[in-house]
């Protein structure tokens, strides 16, 4: 009875998300509200000049996600989500609960000259005032998944169309990501699809996570390159922030990274390892 009442909440959240999507899409921007058209807009390109290079402590940006087994995916219409209680994001004094995922099938942020990764993760935290911070993760195909990838099994997704909701088949940790990260890039900008809501704080992990071709095969192929187009910098401040000591998640494997390049001149992503 438990499962079978945790599926149908799943189903009615899941309608509910593809209903509010119905109201807009990516192929018509222009006609987003005027909200969409104000102030600072996300996503933007990530590239010098950058305001500042800082070193902030452990306890500053900590990861305190856990294991859960009852996520679930929903097909949008507009987008893939992944939902559940995550855990939460501490930053700078403040606690921010994780509860959505959204997958990007080419990435929303650019860097360098408008360089894309094959897979962007926009991990969606809100405080208790409603205050909303984003992560976001990149990913690049390559010959094996990272383990959050082989944990969240993406193959089972295959075939999902508008409107589904499938429940992850196994056990599932947001913390993984974030094994042995020591870089990140911090802005502010808005939630990149309606409403916009502004002030929404991003964090950008540098490190690019790998992703298997088996798991991006079995993406939603009417979902691929749907994403926002990027938006005006406006002179924002865009600021590197580096771990005092990198993110110690044990349970997580070494999965022989690429960089996103941050150096003074950087013009492209490059491959390190």
């Amino acid at each position: 009875r438990l499962l079978m009442a945790i599926g149908a909440i799943a189903i009615i959240v899941g309608s509910a998300q593809a209903t509010s999507d119905s109201e807009w899409s990516y192929a018509d921007q222009n006609k987003w509200g005027d909200y969409c058209h104000e102030g600072m807009q996300s996503p933007v390109n990530i590239n010098s000049p950058y305001s500042s290079e800082i070193t902030i402590e452990n306890d500053e940006l900590r990861f305190e996600y856990h294991e859960i087994d009852n996520s679930y995916f929903v097909h949008t219409g507009n987008n893939l989500k992944l939902y559940g209680d995550f855990g939460n994001l501490r930053f700078n004094g403040y606690n921010y609960a994780a509860s959505e995922v959204t997958f990007l099938r080419l990435s929303e942020h650019t860097f360098g000259k408008s360089k894309t990764t094959d897979l962007e993760l926009q991990i969606l935290h809100e405080d208790l005032s409603g205050k909303k911070l984003i992560v976001v993760v990149n990913y690049k195909k390559n010959s094996t998944d990272s383990l959050f990838m082989e944990q969240l099994n993406l193959p089972q997704i295959d075939g999902i169309e508008q409107g589904d909701s499938l429940f992850v088949n196994s056990e599932i940790d947001l913390g993984l990501i974030f094994n042995k990260a020591t870089q990140f890039v911090y802005y502010r900008g808005s939630l990149p699809r309606p409403p916009c809501t502004l002030d929404v704080q991003y964090i950008i992990l540098t490190t690019i996570r790998p992703i298997s071709k088996r798991s991006l095969a079995a993406f939603p192929e009417d979902l691929v390159s749907m994403k926002r187009d990027t938006q005006d910098r406006n002179n924002r401040d865009i600021v590197i922030m580096n771990l005092k000591a990198g993110v110690d998640y044990s349970k997580s494997k070494s999965d022989s990274p690429s960089r996103i390049s941050l150096a003074a001149n950087a013009t492209s992503i490059l491959v390190e390892g």
